[in-house]
């Protein structure tokens, strides 16, 4: 009897012993391995807003001139405002939740959490008329028509904010001068930011995701744009009646419409933008002098670029890839120049109208690539980098590349990544030039290795992974993709049950056999 007590004390031991060893190899097993799996939910192109955090109700605030301000921590000077912060303001539909006319102290709006001014409009989260010197920060504005509305005002700043679940424009500035609109998201939203009248205004590092309609609409002068993500929205950038405009290094990923709207502007830059599966990468509309110079522009189901009654315009040192038509010249669009660009896989290079006339598709010494110029003169000679034989652009109108470059094959090639099994796995697509070549992987400025794939451990946060390839003639190229993984919790729901399953199946394997050496310990001891 004292050795069954024993025996069954020691397998008691052993169970418990075994279940921890076990729980420890399977399910801790994920978290030190060199591949990071992330359930496929988590990862998204959008942003997801985090209502974790709790601030004691407060009432709407209205404020008519100076002399309110007061009551407000602060001097109203530049360094130290008076200061509206850590409110959670719900309006109740019943209008602005902070409004504020007739001000020119400086005044900062912190860490607040505004919803449900109502529907009408003019409701608004924060209201701002006749004001100078406001600073809005940090906030999360939810559930209105309007999420901020400026008029009339100077030296606006909004920054790190989040706009969600507006039924009209999330975030509208009009009459104003010196504007900044930095590091926001706007989501979930009818129309996104809209800047209208606006003398000095930047635009940067701010994102636009699931907007129905315009993510970002502008007109005035001199505005900056620079550093924005847009993605999956209906119509992304709409400039109207804009001049001195710089879009510049913004990224246009799943426009239903046109990535770029341009219209009755003139003397606008775009530069170095990425557009990728759009219906249009540019639609000019009534414009003049725009310089359009190393974008790419690539997957356009329409077209990359379209030009109607638009003329005196720079196309060059441009990268049209595998688009449905490269460049459209539609009505009148005259004495365009397009040169030094690159034209690979696109269904048709160029159409366009009897009325586009006098434009070139050189410079005085350089024309463009063509991917099929072997293809349309198969007797040509190269004498340096040039053709000797010129490119038939359009046949309708009779426009020729008088200087056709020849280009070794040059990386032109795209990221693209899948989740299988909570696996994200990053590989290129596309041309990588004359091989072999050099490929360096990039994961948040962090080197990483690997050749055709990544498989990439990424925490909850923002990434940038980058592809930098240089070929055997020493052409180079780079690509990347940003992304949003929303949350670091390595462990999808399955995966646990899984690992349970597992764990339950071996201790109940273990327990078969030690309850089979207990019953033989207590039948010889009855011998």
């Amino acid at each position: 009897m004292k050795q069954l007590k024993q025996a069954t004390k020691f397998s008691k031991y052993a169970i418990i012993l075994i279940s921890v060893v076990l729980f420890s190899y399977f399910g801790f097993s994920y978290s030190i391995s060199p591949t990071f799996l992330i359930p496929i939910s988590k990862v998204q192109e959008e942003y997801k807003l985090n209502y974790g955090t709790i601030i004691p109700a407060s009432s709407p605030i209205i404020i008519n001139n100076d002399l309110d301000l007061t009551s407000f921590p602060g001097n109203g000077s530049a360094g130290a405002p008076y200061t509206i912060q850590d409110l959670n303001i719900d309006a109740n539909g019943t209008g602005s939740c902070i409004s504020i006319s007739s001000t020119t102290k400086h005044v900062a709006i912190l860490g607040c959490e505004l919803s449900d001014s109502g529907n009408l409009f003019g409701d608004s989260g924060i209201e701002i008329l006749h004001c100078e010197n406001i600073l809005v920060q940090n906030c999360t504005i939810f559930s209105h028509y309007f999420g901020m509305r400026v008029g009339f005002g100077k030296n606006i700043t909004l920054d790190n904010c989040t706009f969600i679940e507006c039924g009209g424009r999330a975030c509208e500035l009009y009459s104003c001068d010196n504007l900044s609109v930095t590091n926001t998201y706007f989501t979930e939203v009818s129309d996104g930011l809209a800047l209208l009248g606006a003398e000095g205004a930047s635009v940067i590092n701010n994102t636009f995701s699931s907007i129905t309609n315009h993510a970002f609409t502008c007109s005035g002068n001199g505005i900056l744009i620079e550093n924005n993500s847009v993605r999956s929205v209906f119509y992304g950038i709409d400039v109207n009646f804009a001049n001195l405009t710089q879009v510049i290094n913004n990224e246009f990923f799943n426009i239903t419409q046109s990535a770029i709207n341009i219209s009755n502007s003139s003397s606008n830059v775009l530069q170095q933008n990425r557009i990728e599966s759009v219906h249009t990468g540019l639609w000019s509309r009534g414009s003049s002098m725009l310089d359009i110079r190393n974008n790419t522009f690539r997957f356009s189901t329409n077209s990359a670029i379209n030009f109607d009654e638009t003329s005196n315009s720079t196309i060059q040192q441009n990268n049209f890839s595998f688009n449905a038509m490269a460049i459209n010249f539609f009505r009148s669009s005259n004495e365009n120049i397009a040169s030094r660009n690159v034209f690979i896989g696109n269904r048709l290079n160029f159409d366009c109208l009897p009325s586009s006339i006098d434009n070139q598709w050189n410079d005085s010494s350089i024309g463009n690539y063509w991917d099929d110029y072997e293809f349309q003169q198969p007797s040509a000679h190269l004498i340096g980098l040039t053709w000797d034989e010129p490119y038939l652009v359009w046949n309708e109108t009779g426009e020729m590349d008088y200087f056709p470059q020849y280009i070794d094959t040059v990386p032109n090639f795209w990221l693209e990544y899948t989740v299988q099994q909570d696996l994200i796995t990053f590989s290129i697509k596309g041309c990588m030039g004359n091989g072999p070549c050099n490929i360096e992987w990039n994961v948040d400025g962090v080197a990483v290795p690997g050749i055709l794939t990544i498989d990439a451990q990424l925490a909850g946060g923002h990434h940038l992974v980058q592809v930098s390839i240089e070929d055997t003639d020493g052409d180079f190229g780079i690509g990347s993709i940003k992304m949003l993984v929303v949350s670091d919790f390595p462990y999808s729901l399955e995966k646990i049950v899984l690992s349970l399953l597992n764990i339950l199946t071996v201790v109940i394997v273990i327990a078969l056999i030690i309850s089979s050496i207990i019953f033989s310990i207590f039948k010889r001891s009855k011998l």
